[in-house]
């Protein structure tokens, strides 16, 4: 008591002192945790020290994160002083907020102002202690990201806990780097994962560690839970499904009669049978072409484009009719889909194609998306297009892509045909003024 009294009155004194230009606001009391925690960052040291010495006096565990900032202070006393009071709070029944703050723990091993070795080493075998795992294990299921990736490096490298109660232990966090940093663990050992276990793998939202676990099950050779087939099936990914189509396949199942089932039956969802259809395609399923044909009129936006991008797969530049048409499709999303189509496959499209899809096109989005596909014009059909377009309702459109048409002339040395110079010289003369202001006759060739 006598010490911390002595404390405080050097604090206040130095506090009080007119070179002080920090002082606590007006009304907070000086032996307060909060005030205590936030003269820890004052500029000057002997302020830092006193103020470190009476947290550590305190023993308050609140301010264990300011003190640990405090261990690598510029300065050797208050680094000394923060040691004393780390020290002081090396209890285990506070191992919990030491598991919180491993982040910052580990952090000191990679200062330069002192060696942390050793007192970092300290506070680890506090942490590692048997009865002090439990605060550990409930670390991996911490909201905070680093805390639990730091928490299951500790366990693992130390070898704490059994693979399986560290893979359950970070089954409800958030984080996916976690969980599937714990499953690889697990899956490294010789024992073969329990069932139950393997199945909450099977079912895990991050896509990675759905696949890693299939592929451990393939590698096992074990049988997949009868339970599981039709989500992983039906699952969005294409290498789940496809794994999955391995390892039935390998047990005697038909795939393809499951998804053609799936297809067939009216309750199912659009996701379900988008799932089917890129499922059967994976599988080269002789008639996928025709059975994607029949969805290109469905009503589901989803379902049509996963149609339409089979379609387009197999079809290639034969399939610009039904992209055409999709590009004019009510639905934003499929018109996207058909852009991507377009640009992915290099499907051919012609001006007079493009014209008719500008002309029907439903929405602003179905718009800027036909102008999108200038560029895979020629490049006189191109700026044909744009002067055609020049006194649409979209006439920033029009300008933004004659600039880029400028920016571009010089990569095609292709001469204009007699049609063309014969459309573009119209189309220039009749052009608005903002666009015969920018003198796009000077591109023409000479002549005819």
């Amino acid at each position: 008591m006598e010490l911390d009294n002595y404390l405080y009155q050097q604090l206040e004194k130095r506090l009080a002192d007119v070179k002080n230009f920090w002082r606590l606001p007006a009304g907070r009391p000086l032996n307060d945790t909060e005030s205590l925690q936030s003269l820890t960052g004052h500029y000057n040291g002997h302020i830092r020290q006193i103020a470190v010495l009476c947290l550590g006096n305190r023993r308050a565990i609140a301010a264990l994160p300011a003190l640990i900032v405090r261990l690598n202070d510029w300065a050797e006393p208050v680094r000394q002083a923060a040691r004393q009071s780390v020290r002081r709070l090396l209890r285990d029944e506070w191992a919990a907020q030491f598991v919180a703050c491993l982040p910052e723990i580990y952090w000191l091993l990679e200062c330069r102002r002192a060696d942390h070795t050793a007192f970092v080493a300290e506070i680890i075998d506090l942490l590692i202690a048997p009865h002090n795992r439990p605060a550990l294990l409930a670390g991996l299921a911490s909201t905070d990201r680093r805390v639990a990736r730091q928490t299951l490096r500790l366990l693992i490298e130390r070898g704490l806990c059994s693979p399986e109660t560290i893979c359950l232990g970070t089954r409800r966090n958030n984080d996916p780097i976690v969980r599937i940093t714990a499953a690889h663990y697990l899956m490294r050992q010789p024992e073969p994962i329990n069932a139950p276990l393997l199945g909450a793998l099977l079912r895990d939202r991050y896509v990675p560690l759905r696949q890693q676990s299939l592929q451990y099950i393939i590698d096992r050779r074990l049988r997949l839970p009868a339970d599981l087939h039709e989500p992983l099936l039906l699952d969005k990914n294409t290498l789940v499904r496809q794994r999955t189509c391995r390892l039935l396949a390998e047990q005697g199942a038909d795939p393809d009669a499951f998804y053609l089932n799936v297809l067939n039956r009216r309750e199912r969802s659009a996701g379900q049978k988008s799932a089917a259809l890129f499922g059967l395609n994976e599988r080269r399923y002789p008639e996928i072409i025709t059975l994607a044909q029949r969805y290109l009129g469905a009503d589901a936006p989803y379902l049509y484009r996963s149609a339409l991008q089979i379609v387009s797969q197999h079809q290639g530049d034969d399939a610009s009719a039904v992209l055409l048409a999709a590009l004019c499709h009510p639905s934003a999303a499929v018109a996207k889909t058909a852009l991507r189509l377009f640009q992915r496959q290099g499907v051919r499209i012609d001006l007079d194609d493009l014209q008719r899809c500008l002309n029907q096109a439903p929405s602003a989005t179905h718009i800027r998306g036909c102008y999108t596909l200038v560029h895979r014009l020629n490049k006189w059909d191109g700026l044909i297009f744009l002067l055609q377009n020049a006194r649409a309702a979209a006439q920033s459109l029009t300008s933004d892509h004659i600039s880029r048409w400028e920016a571009r002339f010089n990569h095609s040395g292709i001469a204009p045909g007699a049609m063309q110079r014969q459309r573009l010289d119209v189309l220039i003369q009749n052009a608005p003024g903002a666009v015969r202001e920018r003198n796009i006759a000077r591109w023409l060739p000479a002549g005819r």
